[in-house]
């Protein structure tokens, strides 16, 4: 059985269609765990609504304390072998599961990802394929991949084994805790699969924490990928002195200072070891960014002007 982890927050206007696509999945063999982090919206009357016509969707209430431990309570309930999550605005293709579980039959993988499609309000979408060519992958290739920013971290679009999640540990990061929990898995797996196939539908909300990157947590853009890293080094000693970890911390700086961060963090951070080892790795527009840095007048009308060009292209694109 497929156990769907689908943690619940505040999202009265997009959950009936998450659920329902869970409910019209070819492969039937289910539950849906919905845990509702103290939504104070009409989520939680809609999830009753959808349990009283079917049986397979089990609710967990629950205090407000963010998605990662959200996900891991929803874990802790699961009766399923296998897990797949799903955020609450997001939907997936009716037969999403069914291509995932028949990959894990046919390769007795440990993980199964797939091809994901960014869907927007008007209705437009862009599919995304994964940046490999085999259809094996490697756990340290994986990670190579998302240390080297060519992969989000994204929890979602991929099939786990339960035992996978044993002793996952929960972090508090409003950005970047998908990575975290990631990461874990990855870790744990012996064997990973791809299928060419789209089995994610990646609502691109505009008010979301992803786009809206509020003071308070702008520095998990950082502080995320210092965790990630730390776990590395802590469960794999060749990630001590590695230059992809180097490269991984910078750009998650840079991001930072990007989107307003500067001013937010400590004042002893100081990333310039990891800089200078992998400049020749990073984008230029981040190097201007970073070089800029001391001057901060020019700094701020350089990031503005990137803000600018950026905003006419998701609005042209």
């Amino acid at each position: 059985m497929i156990s769907i982890i689908i943690p619940v927050y505040n999202v009265e206007k997009y959950l009936s269609k998450c659920i329902e696509s869970c409910l019209s999945q070819t492969y039937q063999n289910i539950e849906i765990i919905a845990v509702n982090d103290g939504s104070t919206d009409s989520s939680a009357k809609i999830l009753e609504y959808y349990r009283n016509k079917d049986t397979r969707i089990k609710i967990i209430q629950k205090a407000n304390e963010g998605v990662a431990k959200t996900r891991i309570v929803g874990i802790n309930h699961s009766k399923g072998d296998f897990l797949y999550f799903l955020d609450s605005d997001d939907t997936i293709p009716s037969n999403s599961l069914k291509l995932l579980r028949d990959e894990i039959d046919k390769t007795n993988a440990d993980i199964v990802i797939g091809d994901y499609a960014e869907c927007y309000e008007n209705g437009e979408y862009k599919n995304f394929k994964f940046p490999y060519n085999e259809n094996y992958i490697a756990p340290e290739n994986f990670i190579d991949l998302l240390l080297s920013d060519k992969i989000p971290g994204s929890i979602w679009g991929k099939l786990y084994r339960k035992r996978l999640a044993f002793d996952a540990i929960p972090t508090t990061y409003k950005l970047g805790e998908d990575a975290t929990l990631l990461i874990q898995f990855i870790l744990k797996a012996n064997k990973i699969s791809y299928i060419e196939k789209s089995v994610y539908n990646y609502l691109q909300r505009m008010d979301s924490a992803v786009h809206v990157k509020k003071p308070s947590y702008i520095t998990d853009m950082y502080f995320h990928r210092l965790w990630i890293v730390n776990f590395l080094k802590n469960k794999n000693a060749k990630y001590g002195n590695y230059p992809l970890i180097d490269y991984f911390i910078a750009r998650g700086y840079i991001r930072c200072i990007f989107w307003g961060g500067y001013d937010l963090l400590p004042n002893n951070v100081d990333i310039t070891t990891q800089y200078n080892n992998t400049k020749y790795m990073i984008p230029l527009w981040e190097k201007i960014v970073y070089k800029t840095i001391p001057y901060k007048s020019i700094n701020s009308i350089l990031i503005y002007f990137l803000h600018y060009v950026r905003k006419m292209k998701l609005t042209l694109s």
